[in-house]
């Protein structure tokens, strides 16, 4: 379990936006599990994996499919047929080298190459330091650009929070959206609702 982040298998692996995952999610809906006594009852409208909860979209042309999502990892896809071009919001659990000591300790730890295929060339990145939940985290860009099947240059550009998790020192939270295409089919509403996914995302117990 050394990283379960090159996870950007939603950037160029898995990210042709079409690769599936063969495990059903823990959703909020779909927990049998009554909660004892200290517990908060479910929320239906958040879907919970192990480690964290993201909020189901609201949004006309975003989906949960069950055959995309894993147990450690969650995945809400834009509707290609839609505006927009191409989106998704992809959340995992990141392991870090060890627990940071300060928050720009923990900015040190969250380097580009656990956010992003190694295949991926010239990428600039760009993070910012900041606090979610009163938790250490880091919000960053990460653009690149690459060959369509057209012979013309898209972009892929990624913007992202990797959180502390408040429950294990050792682990992060990564949450992005990710988005390609050429810079005009780049839909700023989209780009809009898909940051709001990524903010709703929250740690839980593993």
């Amino acid at each position: 379990m050394r990283r379960l982040l090159p996870f950007l298998f939603v950037l160029v692996a898995a990210v042709n936006f079409t690769g599936c995952a063969t495990t059903a999610p823990k959703t909020a809906a779909a927990k049998t599990k009554k909660p004892g006594p200290n517990e908060p009852p479910p929320n239906p409208g958040r879907i919970v994996y192990r480690g964290f909860s993201l909020a189901r979209p609201s949004e006309a042309g975003w989906q949960v499919k069950l055959e995309e999502q894993s147990p450690t990892r969650g995945v809400i896809r834009h509707d290609p047929t839609k505006t927009g071009g191409i989106a998704i919001v992809a959340a995992t659990l990141q392991l870090l080298e060890r627990a940071p000591q300060s928050q720009a300790d923990f900015t040190r730890l969250v380097r580009p190459d656990l956010l992003s295929d190694p295949a991926l060339k010239n990428a600039v990145y760009t993070p910012k330091p900041t606090l979610v939940a009163g938790q250490w985290a880091v919000e960053y860009e990460l653009t690149t650009k690459y060959a369509q099947r057209d012979g013309t240059s898209g972009t892929l550009r990624n913007r992202g929070l990797v959180i502390r998790h408040p429950l294990n020192t050792t682990t992060a939270l990564h949450v992005l959206l990710s988005q390609r295409g050429a810079p005009a089919e780049t839909d700023k509403k989209i780009a809009e609702e898909g940051w709001r996914l990524v903010e709703s995302a929250q740690p839980e117990a593993q």
